[in-house]
């Protein structure tokens, strides 16, 4: 699985390989001009996220862990990949700003579950830390 990035000018760039040495790594994202953030497996896009209107990318692969034969067991990666974005708007007549997140957890497998928050009880919807550039 590999990531591409879409800036708001058409620029494309690819995620970072170590084999080729091309391509940017996730930190060298420019922010200010992200318009799409793309997941792609075997040349296929999987996930496309539109990033317009202040909304900020975040991502992050870990291992997805299952219970096998009595013992937890890495059994694919999982890749997590969503925005959270700070919108306004009037509750009761008074202005209030509320946080939007949108999370796909995408899996080797091909299975995407895409969730409104994360869940902090469960094996692999669990919160990642936030990088400072992914702050609102």
């Amino acid at each position: 699985m590999q990531w591409k990035v879409i800036y708001s000018d058409g620029t494309e760039h690819h995620q970072h390989s170590h084999g080729t040495k091309t391509g940017i790594q996730y930190p060298e994202i420019d922010r200010d001009k992200l318009a799409k953030f793309q997941l792609i497996s075997n040349g296929q896009t999987v996930v496309t996220i539109d990033l317009t209107g202040n909304k900020k990318l975040f991502y992050r692969s870990r291992p997805a862990l299952s219970y096998v034969g009595g013992k937890w067991q890495t059994t694919q990666r999982m890749y997590i990949v969503g925005y959270r974005q700070k919108k306004r708007g009037k509750i009761g007549g008074k202005w209030t700003s509320t946080v939007v997140t949108k999370i796909w957890f995408v899996f080797e497998s091909g299975e995407i579950v895409e969730l409104d928050d994360f869940q902090e009880d469960h094996p692999w919807f669990y919160s990642i830390k936030f990088r400072e550039d992914e702050q609102l």
